[in-house]
């Protein structure tokens, strides 16, 4: 796992690596403020020869209402919003999500949130 470790490190906002053999994942810790691509990690995986079956976010951010979409917007990251209950607008939230980067733009289904103030 040290090719998944020193792949995973390479990408551009990543502070720091965790993996579990055991549970069978791994876990990107990002810089603040550096943006999340699934497709750089799923290819820092593949280059490891890793294969990345699902992708979960942990993110602090807002909901934007844009027409009939919400997106939610953390740090230089855009996801809309899909199959998600209607959420609050303009206040801090953290999120647990599972990333669909199926197509070009990348969608989230919020599992969890809680409000984090204002």
């Amino acid at each position: 796992m040290a090719t998944l470790n020193a792949a995973l490190k390479r990408l551009e906002g990543v502070d720091k690596v965790a993996i579990s053999m055991p549970r069978q994942m791994f876990a990107v810790f990002y810089k603040p403020d550096a943006s999340f691509d699934p497709k750089d990690l799923r290819a820092a995986a593949d280059k490891a020869h890793v294969r990345v079956i699902r992708l979960h976010i942990s993110a602090q951010g807002k909901v934007q209402q844009e027409e009939a979409a919400q997106i939610f917007v953390s740090g230089n990251n855009r996801f809309r919003i899909a199959d998600s209950p209607q959420l609050p607008t303009d206040q801090l939230l953290g999120v647990m999500a599972t990333v669909d980067d199926s197509s070009e733009e990348v969608q989230i289904q919020i599992d969890d949130y809680k409000s984090l103030g204002p």
